[in-house]
C-alpha cells in the first residue's frame, strides 16, 4: 500500500510504539470504554458486520467482540506492526480479517452495518471527505461510531509554547460546531464531547506518554524545537508542579437513512 509521506511518518511512529502501547494508553482505554458504551446502545441486525478503522492493539476490539459477537469484523490500521499486536490479543476467530488500510480511504467492499474507530480520526487529512466516504459502506440503518479530538485538547500545552513565543507542533483539531457540519449526507449524525484531564508527574512523563502511544507526529508545518527551547519548554511547565493536560473527546454517531434488514 503506498502512502503520503505524513501517513507514512503516523503508521512508522505508532508501530514502534505497539509493542508496549497499551501500557501508557490511559486514555485510549477510557475513550474505548465511553465509545463502547454508545455501540452497546445502538440497534444491530442479528448478523450484523463491522469495519474497524484504526484498530490499534484491539483496545476497542476486544471490549465490542467480548458482548457483540457478529457474523464478520474486518480490523484495519494503517501500522503492520499494531494489527501483528492485534491479531495476538484476539487470539484466532473464524469470523475476524485483519488488514493493513488507510481508514481515510478505505478500500474495503461494504456493506457493514457498523463501523467503529477509536482515536483514529484526528490523524486524517480530510474529516468530511473521510466521513462521507465511510458513509458509503454502510448498509441502510448502518452505523458509524467514533472518537476523536476536539478544539480543546492540550491546551496546556499550547499555552505554555504560547508564553515562551514558541510554535507548537500539535495539530489544531476541530471545534464541535465544525465536526457536527461535517456529517454527510444521507443519515443523521450527533457529537458528544468530554473533557479528560490526565495528570503527569511533570512535563517528561507527558512527553513520554506521547512517545509511547505513538501520538508524536506534529504538523506538516511544524519546525522542531532546538534542544534549548524544548529544554525552555519543560521548564517552564514544571514551574507549575504537577502537569494536569487536558484531552477534548469527541463521541461521533451517524445513522444511515434507511430501515435495517
Amino acid at each position: 500500500m503506498s502512502l503520503p509521506e505524513r501517513k507514512q511518518r503516523i503508521a512508522a511512529s505508532f508501530g514502534a510504539a505497539a509493542d508496549g502501547y497499551e501500557r501508557a494508553a490511559v486514555l485510549q482505554r477510557h475513550a474505548a470504554r465511553r465509545l463502547a458504551e454508545r455501540v452497546f446502545d445502538l440497534p444491530l441486525p442479528s448478523r450484523f458486520r463491522v469495519l474497524e478503522v484504526g484498530a490499534g492493539t484491539g483496545l476497542l476490539t476486544r471490549l465490542l467482540l467480548d458482548r457483540l459477537g457478529g457474523r464478520e469484523w474486518v480490523v484495519t490500521d494503517l501500522s503492520e506492526e499494531m494489527l501483528k499486536v492485534c491479531r495476538q490479543s484476539l487470539g484466532p476467530a473464524s469470523n475476524l480479517t485483519f488488514r493493513r488500510m488507510d481508514g481515510e480511504k478505505p478500500d474495503v467492499d461494504g456493506p457493514f452495518d457498523l463501523i467503529v474507530s477509536n482515536l483514529a480520526f484526528q490523524w486524517f487529512d480530510d474529516l468530511e471527505g473521510a466521513l462521507a466516504r465511510l458513509a458509503t459502506l454502510l448498509a441502510p440503518g448502518g452505523h458509524l461510531a467514533f472518537t476523536t479530538m476536539a478544539r480543546d485538547s492540550a491546551r496546556e500545552w499550547r499555552r505554555a509554547h504560547a508564553c515562551l513565543g514558541l510554535h507548537c507542533g500539535t495539530p489544531v483539531y476541530p471545534a464541535l460546531r465544525e465536526l457536527q457540519a461535517a456529517w454527510p449526507a444521507g443519515g443523521e449524525g450527533r457529537f458528544e464531547d468530554e473533557h479528560f484531564v490526565r495528570h503527569y508527574h511533570g512535563a517528561r512523563a507527558f512527553v513520554r506518554s506521547l512517545k509511547r502511544t505513538g501520538a508524536m507526529v506534529a504538523s506538516d508545518d511544524h519546525r522542531p524545537l532546538s534542544p534549548a527551547s524544548f529544554r525552555r519548554l519543560l521548564r517552564e511547565l514544571d514551574l507549575r508542579g504537577n502537569l494536569a493536560v487536558t484531552y477534548h473527546l469527541a463521541y461521533g454517531v451517524f445513522t444511515k437513512d434507511g430501515e435495517v434488514s
